[in-house]
């Protein structure tokens, strides 16, 4: 769990007598060529490949993705006491803190990103744009075997992450999974961001299968080239800059991470680099694993707690035991949990908030700053009254009325947030009934199946053809594996298909996903019918195929929707009723 003392510490590495601070970009070893590592039993490498960590020195940790060769293909997230930084494409997404988070929003169209730091009671965006850093990660080659099989990786934990208030999907939270290991004692993750509300960590197995791959050797030369590039894209990142802008209530936070970004973490990487030869490898010898729980950062709320048990499982296999709600997960399978969190912020484009005679008082993130809402609000015949504020200062009041209306509020300065505050019966009346909406109007929404315009579900439009580009996905950690496994088992053309459904405007993603089952079993049928065993196991690898995709698939699809389809171009035609505000296109 990360740490609530957010006290500077200054990080040293002593190597008989010696002592390392913030060294230089080579890893050449200079004067210290022929001192031997006296203690490094603070450090290790941890190398099953179904276990999530990398590396540990001291309190910082490395989270990625090997392959069954022992590459390491990704690095996902850095963990410290204070903090977990989040790595994705090749670029910082967040930094989560105990009470702070710093989001990176990234405009790839003109090339620069926008930072804004958010706590429970404040949020700002830094009044300055910065240039995309160009980091090249190293993508070692997987050699998929000539029959194309291989132990199933599609497995571990996904957990499905909403809003308890709005049944939202959280897209931007980090999570770690805390568990317990009979022979290793108390185990700890970070899972990896699959977007859409998904959240992944692999978990370590007793598979010996793998060792027929596994190479050593590959295992600590990735390491070594995988730190080198999160040396470069730390440092890539002007947080000193960053830092002088924002407000003196979050200064300490930023000159931490500052801290952590120049000094700690680069030297960290740098002596596992330089050492690597001497840095032990944690012994392979899984136990039973029970106790998970899961630890929810959510930007703007306090992190919660949540135990998975059969409560929050949302399919129970036959290898799972189950005793009085706890549960024992078989490492081998997909496990799937839905988990709540229980924070009281708003989005934009929620549906309506509602209320009665009890007085309302809540605060909507709208993710951006510099950017309009459309509020739409009704009072009916008993007298309210709704105040609406932005810095802290009134933007719009209905005034005490019984009345229905719609107006457009700016959020002009470098805060993201709303707050509304409905006040019931002020003209001393009971019995009334309220109703208000907060709409982006130009903003795609996706859930889990869909994506439209607006809290009132208009259609996009499509912008521009439908795409493709075969099996696997931009950013994604398993491309190494997908991909050839794609083409060995003649999915491709399913892959294509599947791609452009994704692509097309107002498709259903589980038509998408159903089409592309039926399509790698006709694939399957038509290569290898005269080949019974080809046969299954193609049949098998179709259904992997299926099963990661529908799991973990809605962060594609929204990805490829946003980028073929747009809300902006959709005319509009808004009529106020006595019950609600509606839009027709």
């Amino acid at each position: 769990m990360l740490n609530t003392d957010p006290t500077l510490q200054n990080f040293r590495i002593n190597v008989k007598g010696a002592s390392i601070e913030s060294t230089g970009s080579s890893r050449q070893r200079r004067k210290a060529d022929k001192i031997k590592i006296q203690d490094l039993s603070t450090s290790q490498i941890i190398p099953d490949v179904k276990d999530s960590q990398i590396l540990k020195l001291n309190d910082v940790s490395v989270f990625g993705i090997k392959d069954y060769s022992g590459n390491v293909q990704s690095v996902y997230a850095i963990q410290t006491d204070n903090a977990i930084y989040t790595i994705d494409n090749s670029r910082i997404a967040r930094i989560q803190s105990l009470h702070e988070t710093v989001l990176f929003n990234y405009d790839n169209t003109n090339n620069h990103y926008e930072v804004l730091v958010v706590s429970k009671n404040n949020s700002y965006q830094i009044p300055a744009t910065y240039n995309i850093p160009n980091v090249t990660f190293p993508t070692p080659v997987f050699e998929l075997p000539p029959d194309g099989i291989v132990p199933d990786f599609f497995t571990g934990i996904i957990i499905k992450l909403t809003n308890k208030i709005s049944g939202r999907l959280i897209k931007d939270a980090t999570l770690q999974m805390n568990y317990f290991d009979a022979n290793r004692g108390n185990k700890s993750s970070v899972m990896l961001n699959l977007g859409g509300g998904r959240y992944y960590v692999p978990l370590p197995t007793n598979d010996t299968s793998i060792d027929y791959y596994f190479d050593t050797q590959k295992l600590l030369m990735t390491i070594t080239q995988q730190s080198d590039a999160c040396i470069q894209l730390m440092q890539a990142y002007p947080i000193s800059d960053m830092c002088s802008k924002v407000p003196d209530s979050i200064k300490s936070f930023c000159l931490l991470i500052a801290q952590e970004m120049t000094v700690k973490i680069p030297d960290t990487l740098r002596t596992v680099s330089i050492y690597i030869s001497d840095v032990p490898l944690q012994a392979r010898s899984v136990g039973h694993l029970s106790n998970f729980e899961i630890i929810a950062y959510v930007p703007g709320e306090e992190s919660s707690i949540v135990p998975l048990n059969t409560n929050n499982s949302i399919r129970l296999k036959r290898q799972i035991q189950t005793t009085v709600g706890d549960i024992s997960i078989d490492p081998n399978t997909l496990n799937e949990f839905s988990i709540q969190s229980s924070g009281t912020q708003g989005e934009c484009n929620e549906q309506s908030v509602s209320g009665g005679d009890t007085p309302d008082d809540r605060t909507f993130n709208i993710g951006k700053s510099n950017t309009k809402v459309v509020f739409t609000y009704g009072t009916y015949s008993v007298k309210d009254k709704i105040d609406v504020y932005y810095m802290n200062q009134p933007v719009f009041s209905t005034g005490c009325v019984g009345a229905s209306g719609v107006t457009t509020i700016s959020l002009d300065g470098t805060d993201t947030r709303l707050q509304v505050i409905v006040s019931p019966n002020c003209a001393g009346e009971t019995g009334t009934a309220w109703y208000y909406t907060i709409e982006c109007l130009t903003t795609l929404i996706c859930e889990d199946n869909v994506c439209y315009c607006g809290v009132y579900r208009r259609q996009s439009s499509q912008t521009s053809a439908p795409s493709s580009n075969g099996c696997g996905g931009q950013g994604s950690p398993w491309n190494f594996i997908v991909q050839p496994l794609g083409s060995a088992w003649e999915f491709t053309s399913a892959c294509d298909a599947h791609d452009r459904c994704y692509s097309t405007c107002n498709k259903l993603r589980s038509e998408c996903d159903n089409n592309f089952l039926s399509d790698m079993m006709s694939s399957c049928t038509t290569h290898w019918n005269d080949d019974p065993d080809r046969l299954r196991a193609c049949q098998w690898w179709a259904g992997k195929f299926y099963g990661r995709v529908h799991a973990s698939g809605a962060s594609f699809f929204a990805a490829a929707q946003e980028e073929d389809c747009d809300c902006a171009s959709k005319r509009r035609r808004r009529s106020v009723t006595n019950n609600n505000a509606m839009l027709t296109t």
